[in-house]
């Protein structure tokens, strides 16, 4: 038996663990993930099978090429994401052109590299200025790299390219087929993203963040566009570009009077772009690039390209009403809108000419246009809202009373019919005569709200 005492036990090391959790911890997907992936398979689909039937799968990496081009443009609205498509196809062509040329003349490995790293220098400058979104470069320099050692002879280069075109071709109907379903899928999913950003910006550091990316977008660029293609004075142009930009420049969040002129901006834009082009060829894209935003910002201010037209709409009702709202007790309505309208005529009005005429422009528009139709409807809603405070008030009864909704609901009917004959006058370069004579001018609007409402609103009141 040994007399050497038992050594201590040693204390218990502890050991960190790995932080392999949060790695291998799956993130949630894109939402439109599936998007991309399904629009390959299905473009793959008919020239892999036709290939398949033919027993010549031998020639599926040229067919796939065009296939891959589904994968782009996803995030786009359909007019913008047809062009979009249409480039990654073309550009998608011309590195497989080169690739397989070069296949077929040269036989030095280094050389094939050599001109495999400049393709792929060349695409990804090309993606990157172009924005074309995930996944970028990638797939192109994959693509064309995997050609560049395909064997084969200059006789089938022809050949080949077709192949990829006519898969490129496929790829582009794939991505544009979702347009016949859901015509403003982007533009809502757009919409969503934006108003998630927005509630993730109630973090003080999200909302920096928010802030300066705002700011970034609209720099310089916004205050200056503001009309073109109407009457308005340079002048107006250079104050409203100052003006822009130092609220821009200012921290804080956005107030309301700031978002009501920043959508009064968009809506000038939109409005012009919608009478020059055409509702249906007007993008979301290009309302944003007239005012110097990025889309996704006017995505955060209104929830479709056609109600960018309603603040614009709601200028066509504005002067009218500040004149109701000021209608003294014990004046008649024609007097009352004798004087305003005449005094207006000598002062500076609630709202610019030309933002009225564009107002005009869009009721005019609305006749053809369903959409359109909706925005300057709840203009008149908003015009009877009003006026059933107006009408209570000079009746003595609460707006809420039924008799008092039902004479604010004629009064604003009437409003209604008269502004969009004004606008088809003034539109249709017929005489403006009717439209010069101020007193009758009132004294239409002011008999036509009196007999629609059974004389109960137009005179005065003790």
């Amino acid at each position: 038996m040994s007399s050497t005492p038992p050594a201590p036990p040693s204390p218990r090391t502890s050991v960190r663990r790995l932080p392999l959790a949060g790695v291998l911890r799956p993130n949630k997907p894109s939402d439109i993930w599936f998007k991309p992936a399904t629009s390959v398979v299905v473009s793959a689909a008919l020239p892999n099978l036709t290939l398949l039937a033919l027993g010549r799968l031998d020639l599926m990496m040229y067919t796939m090429a065009g296939s891959f081009c589904a994968l782009y443009g996803h995030n786009l609205p359909y007019a913008a994401r047809a062009r979009a498509l249409a480039g990654v196809v073309l550009g998608m062509f011309a590195s497989i052109a080169i690739a397989l040329v070069a296949a077929s003349l040269l036989s030095s490995p280094a050389a094939l590299v050599a001109i495999g790293a400049v393709l792929a220098a060349a695409q990804k400058t090309l993606c990157d200025a172009t924005r074309i979104g995930p996944p970028g470069h990638l797939i192109f320099t994959f693509i064309s790299s995997a050609s560049l050692f395909a064997p084969q002879s200059i006789g089938q280069v022809p050949g080949h390219l077709a192949l990829t075109l006519g898969a490129g071709a496929v790829a582009w109907l794939v991505g544009m087929a979702p347009a016949l379903v859901r015509p403003h899928g982007p533009e809502r999913r757009a919409t969503a993203r934006a108003l998630n950003a927005a509630e993730a910006s109630s973090h003080p550091a999200a909302d920096l963040h928010a802030r300066f990316f705002c700011h970034l977008t609209t720099y310089c660029r916004l205050g200056t566009r503001v009309f073109r293609g109407a009457s308005c004075s340079g002048a107006r142009r250079k104050k409203g570009g100052r003006a822009m930009t130092a609220e821009k420049r200012g921290g804080g969040g956005m107030s309301e009077q700031r978002r009501a002129r920043l959508r009064l901006e968009i809506s000038r834009e939109a409005a012009r772009l919608f009478w020059e082009q055409g509702l249906a060829a007007t993008s979301g894209d290009q309302i944003a690039e007239a005012v110097g935003l990025s889309t996704r910002t006017i995505w955060r201010h209104f929830r479709s390209k056609e109600s960018c037209a309603e603040p614009i709409v709601m200028q066509g009702v504005v002067t009218l009403m500040t004149v109701l709202r000021s209608w003294p007790r014990e004046r008649s309505l024609e007097a009352h809108l004798t004087a305003e309208l005449a005094r207006l005529g000598h002062e500076k009005p609630p709202v610019d000419l030309a933002d009225e005429m564009l107002a005009m422009k869009m009721i005019r528009l609305a006749d053809s246009e369903p959409a359109l139709r909706t925005a300057w409807l709840m203009a008149c809603d908003q015009t009877e809202r009003e006026l059933c405070a107006i009408v209570g008030d000079r009746l003595g009864r609460p707006r809420e009373d039924l008799e008092v909704r039902l004479h604010a609901a004629s009064a604003a009917s009437v409003i209604r019919v008269l502004d969009e004959h004004i606008g088809t006058v003034l539109l249709s370069g017929a005489d403006l005569g009717e439209l010069q004579d101020v007193p009758a001018l009132a004294r239409r609007y002011g008999r036509a709200i009196h007999r629609a409402t059974g004389g109960a609103v137009g005179d005065p009141v003790a």
